[in-house]
């Protein structure tokens, strides 16, 4: 079975003029960078802010141009076609963005903001599509009676429903999530994850959920990748990737995750110190030689300054890009450290 979507070596460059007589400098905002997402799977996209992770939905999108590399979508590659091979490849993904209060149309209804996608791709018109749009408005827990409504009538997780709805509307294969629930407050954030499970699991949908709560993509993904400076770094089941780590930027994530309690805190404020991560990342637009993370990693060894680490497969559908999962990193002092780190890292939180 072909993957429903498929990144090869995918590259995404901006570019920035200098004066006259200087080099132009180049920003590798996504750097060959390699996903599969399965038919109904759902995969979570993590990592800093700036690691690039909207750039990649951008890019699957058509809104940010690709350097190099491959985007298929079943199979079929989304960067060669054209016209109307490529609308139809269109109608398969759609994305749902953060800011549930800027990505609608203010001066459209919420009935032509729906149909709009129907009129754009060919598919119904007139009775039939405002029909279709109803339909969806009831399936993210809305009225038919709102179609007639504007934004500015709605809460934010009410706007974030009707742009979940809108992605519904060309009955797609895939939709992508980019930080969508980040904006709206934690109980209508609760509602609106209900609200998302239950549709993949009705409609047999995949998602690529981009977010910054770990705890959150965890519950939502089946498996995760971690980006950083522009690459995946670590790909992994969820709760192997969140219980296990194999990356220390991985691992430095989670040690960044508030603990409740006093001796949640005291247990957070330990792994911090094994994992005494710099705070700030190197400029993007001049990157380190070998590995990105080498500037701020606590376990760095000489060979990370000078090469960049391979991808490595650590075990079924688990890969990290760390020179400690190499022959050449193991038996390493570094390695010794890193392992204690995880073992720390995987017991269980005490009882606050």
């Amino acid at each position: 079975m072909n993957p429903i979507l498929n990144l090869e070596r995918v590259t995404v460059e901006f570019v920035r003029q200098r004066a006259v007589g200087r080099p132009r400098q180049v920003l590798h905002a996504v750097n060959e960078v390699d996903l599969e997402i399965a038919p109904g799977e759902a995969v979570g996209l993590v990592g800093e802010s700036g690691s690039g992770k909207s750039t990649v939905a951008r890019a699957i999108t058509g809104l940010n141009p690709v350097t190099s590399g491959a985007i298929g979508v079943d199979g079929n590659s989304v960067l060669r076609a054209k016209g109307k091979d490529l609308r139809m490849l269109r109608r398969r993904f759609q994305m749902v963005f953060q800011d549930p209060y800027s990505s609608l149309d203010p001066s459209m209804s919420i009935g032509s903001t729906l149909t709009e996608s129907l009129t754009v791709h060919g598919l119904e018109r007139g009775p039939a599509a405002v029909e279709r749009a109803a339909d969806m408005l009831l399936a993210v827990g809305l009225r038919s009676a709102d179609l007639a409504k504007y934004p500015h009538e709605f809460s934010g997780g009410q706007r974030q429903r009707i742009a979940i709805a809108r992605a519904l509307m060309t009955d797609p294969d895939l939709i992508i999530l980019d930080e969508a629930v980040s904006a709206l407050d934690v109980s209508t954030r609760a509602q609106v994850l209900d609200l998302l499970q239950g549709l993949r699991r009705d409609r047999r949908l995949a998602y690529l959920f981009i977010g910054h709560d770990l705890a959150v993509v965890q519950r939502m993904s089946d498996r995760i990748a971690v980006m950083y400076l522009g690459r995946i770094v670590e790909v992994g089941p969820a709760d192997d990737v969140i219980r296990n780590p194999q990356h220390p930027y991985t691992a430095s994530l989670l040690a960044s995750v508030p603990q409740v309690g006093s001796r949640g805190a005291e247990r957070a404020a330990e792994l911090r110190r094994r994992l005494h991560v710099r705070a700030d990342p190197p400029d993007p637009w001049n990157p380190p030689s070998g590995c990105a993370f080498a500037t701020r990693c606590p376990f760095v060894m000489e060979m990370c300054r000078a090469e960049t680490p391979p991808a490595v497969e650590i075990a079924s559908e688990a890969v990290s890009r760390c020179h400690l999962a190499t022959d050449a990193g193991r038996g390493t002092e570094s390695e010794a450290r890193w392992d204690r780190a995880r073992e720390f890292l995987a017991m269980p939180s005490p009882a606050s």
